[in-house]
């Protein structure tokens, strides 16, 4: 059974509504990473859509990342395998980003943007970093500058859903990795085994 933090309390309401979104994150709710992902990514891969072909740079950090990520959803183990066999653009030093850069690609959501009042940061990834402001309340999902109204650069293209980061860290019970919803615009850790998106990184500081 996948053990993880409870949901915010608007992704809850939209489950019980039966308006669960259209990908893993969905709020994050683990039932939908399990039951949904594997299909939608599944007829993605079908369609030929998860082919990853193009690098977008970030002019405020100077990262390059992959654009748009791998479409099928995997556990944060095998992301950080995914992203470290990747070539692309004539490359090969990528990597699963680490909960700082993932964070620099946030735009609209202040609480869980680089410097917001979430607290959990490349240098403070324990459970006690973490409180109820990583879930970008006031936020309102899919209201987002992106396409489809994700939270990030509207240059940005792939799965508008929850995308994991680096590394698998031990909270006491299980292993887990930090994660952000693009969609539901919050940051929060779950089961390092549930299945989550990977957009890989390279540029400064890897």
């Amino acid at each position: 059974m996948s053990l993880r933090l409870p949901i915010p309390l608007v992704a809850l309401a939209a489950i019980l509504a039966g308006c669960t979104g259209s990908d893993a994150g969905g709020g994050d709710a683990s039932a939908e990473a399990d039951a949904g992902t594997d299909a939608d990514a599944d007829t993605d891969a079908d369609a030929g859509e998860c082919e990853s072909s193009g690098t977008w740079e970030d002019p405020g950090t100077g990262l390059t990342w992959q654009d748009g990520p791998w479409c099928e959803a995997m556990g944060c183990a095998a992301a950080i395998a995914y992203c470290d066999a990747l070539e692309l653009g004539g490359q090969a030093d990528w990597r699963l980003p680490s909960i700082g850069e993932l964070r620099s690609l946030v735009r609209g959501c202040e609480a869980i943007e680089p410097g917001g009042a979430c607290g959990v940061t490349d240098d403070c990834l324990d459970i006690d970093c973490w409180d109820l402001v990583c879930y970008g309340y006031g936020c309102g999902a899919g209201d987002g500058p992106g396409t489809a109204g994700c939270y990030w650069d509207p240059d940005l293209v792939g799965e508008c859903g929850t995308y994991w980061s680096s590394p698998v860290w031990n909270n006491g019970v299980f292993d887990a990795c930090w994660h952000i919803s693009f969609e539901w615009s919050y940051l929060d850790y779950v089961e390092a085994t549930n299945a989550l998106f990977a957009r890989c990184v390279r540029g400064p500081g890897g």
